[in-house]
């Protein structure tokens, strides 16, 4: 009796609804905890394991069967068993299976988690966006404040956003997968659509001003495209606050201030930034050398192919394994040379980072079919996008073109970076993505995302 009663109690939706709510305000500002060469995020991972526990207990209650029969769920399982494939003859085993258990508790806390979401908890997409927004909105706040303490120096954009993101890329990675929401009416996250444009507004204003130029390529190239697809007042709603954000980053950059032009530190203002090694690497950025050093990236991760063609390195091992393919003639002066990766008294082996794109990553660390599943879930997603585009139903139209928007600007900016291991952004990438799937095997596609009763 007992029992019966803790399996009611546990799985009705108060508790589930409690975990979700919480997870998504805690992400954005959780903080790394650090000991040694690891490091945990607190309070975000803490709960992402007791959802992903919560989660693979429950989810078997309700009909997942057709959820996993779609072809984005069936090619996103193939990517992880192969993944788990490739642990077995991994360089690193014991990082593989790290890497693999982060892997596995994102798909299911935010992959199949979203789903239980909506059907279990008849809960919507806005609301998921809405509470993310909720721990986002004084990240951005901070960001600004923490930038302006530097003057607004240029030389400071990489740090800006920590402790909360560890990358001023994520950062707005995060920014422009959100962005389409605000502005459409139908996917407004918030209660009214003149407070969710404001907001929009600024989310334009933020990235901008983030400088990372793969989410200026991404959001742009993903506004295009959408006003291509799209036949309907949409397109002037998406068209003209774009155009406004390429008009800033244009007379901001014009002068070629930011990329040819190497600023002098002010010992009065840097506050020990100098030390930082992203600070050093912004100052330095003046002859492109960050776009060389993912050049030099991307040749190592097809020399590993090469080595390794069907089962690659193995899952995380990239930043382990990189450093004795780089050519001399490739390397940069920001590049990690093999005296310091291997001086363990220096702590720096494997901090190399990744690939800087989730292709090529997925090439080296997984072989041919891996990169092939990565580029299948692109594919899959865009042609299922298209197909209720094409349909113009009129309740799910506008959430497609947002949803087709927020993941063009991911797959883009996956060229040139690869986060998805970030619960930051594979929160919002796995729960669209899973949206995707709900709206293509609804009948009806009827969407009721807003949460405005307008």
């Amino acid at each position: 009796m007992f029992r019966a009663n803790f399996n009611t109690s546990i799985l009705s939706s108060r508790y589930p609804l409690f975990l979700f709510t919480s997870l998504l305000i805690c992400i954005p500002f959780s903080l790394d905890i650090t000991s040694g060469n690891n490091a945990i995020n607190i309070p975000a991972e803490l709960l992402i394991f007791c959802l992903t526990l919560l989660m693979a207990w429950s989810i078997l209650k309700i009909k997942l069967i057709p959820f996993l029969k779609h072809p984005i769920s069936l090619v996103f399982i193939s990517f992880h068993i192969w993944s788990l494939i490739s642990t077995f003859f991994s360089q690193w085993p014991g990082v593989s299976i790290k890497y693999n258990l982060v892997s596995y508790s994102h798909f299911i806390c935010f992959y199949l988690g979203y789903y239980y979401f909506e059907i279990k908890l008849k809960r919507n997409l806005s609301e998921w966006l809405y509470f993310y927004c909720i721990g986002l909105i004084p990240v951005i706040v901070y960001t600004w404040l923490h930038h302006a303490k530097y003057l607004f120096r240029l030389d400071a954009i990489p740090i800006t956003p920590r402790p909360f993101y560890n990358d001023h890329t994520l950062y707005s990675a995060c920014l422009a997968m959100i962005l389409p929401f605000s502005f459409l009416q139908k996917t407004n996250i918030f209660k009214h659509y003149k407070v969710g444009y404001w907001f929009g507004l600024i989310l334009i204003f933020a990235i901008t001003f983030s400088f990372s130029r793969a989410t200026w390529l991404s959001t742009i190239a993903a506004a295009f495209c959408t006003c291509l697809i799209s036949y309907t007042k949409i397109l002037k709603t998406l068209f003209i606050p774009f155009m406004m954000m390429a008009l800033i980053a244009g007379i901001v950059f014009i002068p070629g201030k930011i990329i040819h032009h190497r600023i002098r530190p002010n010992p009065d203002s840097t506050q020990g930034i100098i030390n930082d090694p992203s600070a050093r690497l912004a100052i330095n950025d003046s002859k492109g050398v960050s776009n060389m050093e993912r050049l030099n990236r991307y040749s190592c991760a097809i020399r590993m192919a090469k080595d390794h063609p069907w089962l690659g390195i193995g899952p995380g091992c990239f930043q382990f394994a990189f450093v004795p393919y780089q050519l001399p003639d490739q390397m940069t002066r920001i590049s990690i040379r093999p005296e310091v990766e291997y001086d363990r008294a220096n702590k720096s082996r494997g901090h190399g980072g990744g690939a800087h794109s989730e292709v090529f990553q997925s090439l080296s660390e997984l072989g041919l079919p891996g990169m092939v599943l990565w580029l299948s879930v692109f594919v899959i997603s865009f042609y299922s996008l298209i197909k209720m585009i094409r349909r113009k139903t009129v309740h799910s139209y506008a959430l497609t073109l947002a949803i087709f928007f927020a993941l063009m600007t991911y797959f883009i900016h996956g060229f040139f970076n690869n986060f998805l291991h970030n619960e930051e952004l594979s929160v919002l990438f796995y729960a669209v993505l899973s949206k995707v799937v709900i709206l293509d095997q609804s009948k009806d596609k009827i969407e009721d995302l807003s949460i405005c009763n307008e």
